[in-house]
C-alpha cells in the first residue's frame, strides 16, 4: 500500500520544544497507515513520512521524500543562531519570505504563472499555524529520526536544487536520486513521471 502524507502548512501540527523535535500530529490524515505501507512526501510531507515510519516502525516499510530533506537549512536540527536566521523573515514578513522560498525551488524556465500559483496557495496558510510550522520544522532533529527509522529512505530531489553536501552527508542512510521533472512542485507539474518514479521504486513493496 502506497500512503501519501500530502500535507499543508495549515493542517499540520509541531510541537518540537515540548517533544524532543518530534512530530505530535496524530491525525488520520498524516499517520494512519496500513501495515507494510510505503509512505510519500512532498516538501514538509517528507519529515511527515519519516516522523510516521518512526512512529509506526512495524508498519511503515519505505519512506520516499519528493524533493524534501536535503535543504540543510531546515531539516536538521539547526543551533539558536541558524534557526533566528531562518526564522527571522518569517516573524518580519511571512508572504516575503514565503515568496523567496516558492523562488528558491523554481529553477530557470519555471512557469512564472506556476510559481505565483504555489506562493499564492503557501501564503494563505491561516496564521499563527503558518509559523508554528515553519519553527517546528527547524527545531526538528532529521538525524535523530532518521537514526530510528527502521527501512529504507527514499529521496527524489530536483537534480538542479540539491547540493553536494546535502549528498555527502546523507548519502550512507538517504537514497538519493536526482530527477528532472520540473520544479520543487514537480508532482504536480509531473504526475505521470512521478507515478512511474514511484512505481518503480515501491514495487517490491506494493501487493499486485
Amino acid at each position: 500500500m502506497i500512503f501519501v502524507a500530502s500535507v499543508f502548512l495549515s493542517t499540520l501540527t509541531w510541537n518540537a520544544r515540548t517533544s524532543g523535535g518530534r512530530m505530535l500530529s496524530r491525525s488520520p490524515n498524516c499517520l494512519v497507515v496500513a501495515a507494510s505501507s510505503v509512505v510519500v512526501g512532498h516538501s514538509l510531507g517528507g519529515a511527515v513520512a519519516v516522523e510516521a515510519a518512526r512512529m509506526s516502525p512495524d508498519t511503515v516499510s519505505h519512506v520516499v521524500a519528493l524533493d524534501g530533506l536535503h535543504y540543510l537549512s531546515l531539516y536538521p536540527a539547526q543551533d539558536e543562531r541558524q534557526a533566528r536566521a531562518v526564522l527571522q523573515p518569517f516573524y518580519d514578513d511571512f508572504d516575503a519570505a514565503t515568496w523567496g522560498m516558492v523562488k528558491g525551488g523554481s529553477p530557470e524556465g519555471t512557469d512564472p504563472v506556476r510559481t505565483h500559483t504555489y506562493f499564492t496557495k503557501m501564503a494563505a496558510v491561516r496564521q499563527p499555524a503558518g509559523l508554528r510550522a515553519i519553527e517546528g520544522l527547524v527545531d526538528w532533529d532529521m538525524d535523530a529520526a532518521l537514526r530510528e527509522v527502521r527501512g529504507p529512505v527514499t529521496l527524489f530531489a530536483v537534480r538542479s536544487l540539491i547540493r553536494r553536501e546535502a549528498v555527502e552527508r546523507y548519502r550512507d542512510r538517504i537514497d538519493i536520486v536526482p530527477v528532472d521533472l520540473g520544479s520543487h512542485h514537480f508532482h504536480v507539474e509531473s504526475p505521470e513521471g512521478t507515478a512511474e518514479l514511484l512505481i518503480k521504486v515501491t514495487q517490491p513493496s506494493v501487493d499486485r
